[in-house]
C-alpha cells in the first residue's frame, strides 16, 4: 500500500511543479516528460475482472426506468394525438 501511496504522491509533486512553472496553468504531457513515468511497477494495482451478467439480471436493474420510458411514451404520444384531433383543418 505505501508503494501505491508512494506512486500517487511521485506523480502528484510532478503535475503540482508543473502547474507552477506554466504561465498559463496549462499542462504540456510529451513523451519526454513522462518517461520517469513509463516504466512503473502496476502489479500491485487491482485488475479488472470482467463477469457476464445474464440478461434476466440486467433486466432486473432496469425494469422500473423501462417502464416509466414507456409510460412517458404513450402518454406524451396520446396527448400529441389528442392536440392533433382538436386542430381544425
Amino acid at each position: 500500500m505505501s508503494n501505491r501511496n508512494e506512486k500517487r504522491t511521485a506523480f502528484d509533486e510532478y503535475m503540482k511543479n508543473q502547474r507552477e512553472n506554466s504561465t498559463d496553468g496549462r499542462i504540456m504531457f510529451s513523451p519526454g516528460n513522462m518517461e520517469q513515468f513509463n516504466n512503473l511497477d502496476l502489479s500491485d494495482y487491482p485488475r479488472f475482472d470482467f463477469s457476464y451478467m445474464p440478461v434476466l439480471e440486467r433486466l432486473d436493474d432496469v425494469y422500473i426506468d423501462l417502464l416509466l420510458l414507456g409510460v412517458w411514451t404513450m402518454m406524451l404520444f396520446l396527448l400529441a394525438y389528442l392536440s392533433f384531433l382538436r386542430c381544425e383543418v
